[in-house]
């Protein structure tokens, strides 16, 4: 146990504390002309279109329009650093041929504003946009399937991500640190958010999964970096008061909403495991819906939830002694256990029912 906590602290301390490449001294070069690099992309030997690869020497503005075409060609791809570093872009517009923005196209752009994807971008690669500190829009493209692992990583600056409903995966820490972030629409059609996705995002008021939705990483939407351990939950600042975990999840992994201050949880109907500390140090969580899916829920599960008074389980008493429970630290254990009637009960005792999709004790 000691170990797995000391991963788990290591490995969010590591994330927070990430340290990329330096992005060294500017050079002041004369502007000649708005023009940029291309490099070709050819198939079975015939150029089919091209790579973006950035300004071209010696020159650089503070609006970045990327074109649709070179040479008569498709621009499809914003190639790997192409931007990387430049201080003195304020926007990005990408033109709708561009399919793919490459790993750190655009990381450490400090002054870098708003970015409006194309209509046929279907990836952001990782940390295309990491580091932008200024950031404050982005407007994704319709068609977008990926955002990379560290894509968005570090935007202090942005405060609302609107998904579009082509999106399907969201990547590891791909908007961790994003502190200012007080907004994340997830729409149907999503299928994974991945470890840590939205970690250190403090201001996130609700966090909604579609039911899409089919896995979640590991501290999904973490606060806080390095105290993951057991530290009272009053040291944790963020706005979280709402969450709607998707119906076909299997697992609710470690740490996933350690530390929230959500007042009640709806487990999804598939749910399985319930992991290690998922709702660890959730001070304010007075009830839980727990579905007859759920055959296991690990140790610390719930650990320090001691407003947790209420158990709401969708079976019955004899189902609810077969769920093997974690022994250390979960409070779910000694909340009161209310199981579900459709009808009113003919003898006494705990027993629920929804009312408006709501629990209502009989």
């Amino acid at each position: 146990m000691k170990l797995k906590i000391f991963a788990a602290v290591s490995a969010l301390a590591m994330i927070f504390a990430l340290s990329f490449t330096a992005c060294g001294e500017r050079k002041e070069t004369p502007i000649i002309e708005f023009d940029y690099k291309f490099t070709n992309i050819e198939e079975n030997g015939e150029t089919v279109g091209y790579k973006l690869d950035g300004f071209a020497d010696g020159v650089s503005y503070s609006e970045a329009v990327i074109p649709d075409s070179h040479n008569g060609k498709p621009v499809t791809v914003i190639s790997e650093k192409a931007f990387y570093c430049n201080s003195e872009i304020v926007s990005v517009r990408v033109s709708d041929s561009v399919k793919t923005v490459g790993k750190e196209a655009f990381y450490g752009c400090e002054n870098l504003k708003s970015v409006t994807l194309g209509k046929e971008t279907v990836s952001v690669g990782e940390l295309s946009f990491a580091d932008c500190p200024a950031l404050e829009t982005v407007n994704f493209g319709e068609k977008l399937k990926t955002i990379e692992s560290y894509a968005f990583s570090q935007c202090v600056g942005l405060s609302s991500a609107v998904f579009p409903s082509a999106l399907e995966s969201i990547g590891e820490c791909a908007f961790v640190g994003c502190e200012n972030l007080e907004r994340a629409v997830l729409n149907d059609g999503l299928k994974t958010i991945s470890d840590c996705a939205f970690g250190g995002c403090k201001l996130l008021k609700e966090f909604i999964m579609p039911d899409s939705v089919a896995s979640i990483g590991w501290g999904v939407i973490m606060f806080e970096a390095g105290s993951v351990g057991f530290v009272p939950p009053g040291d944790s600042s963020n706005n979280l008061t709402k969450i709607v975990i998707s119906d076909n999840i299997t697992e609710i992994p470690d740490f996933a909403f350690s530390k929230s201050n959500i007042a009640s949880a709806r487990i999804g109907k598939k749910v399985r495991t319930i992991r290690y500390s998922s709702f660890y140090g959730c001070g304010l969580l007075e009830n839980v819906i727990i579905p007859v899916s759920v055959a296991k829920i690990e140790s610390y599960a719930f650990y320090k939830c001691e407003s947790l008074s209420s158990v709401y389980y969708e079976g019955t008493a004899e189902e609810w002694a077969k769920i093997s429970i974690g022994k250390n630290g979960n409070d779910v254990s000694t909340a009161d256990k209310f199981f579900y009637s459709e009808t009113r009960p003919e003898t006494d005792g705990n027993y629920w029912r929804y009312v408006d999709g709501v629990p209502v004790k009989w």
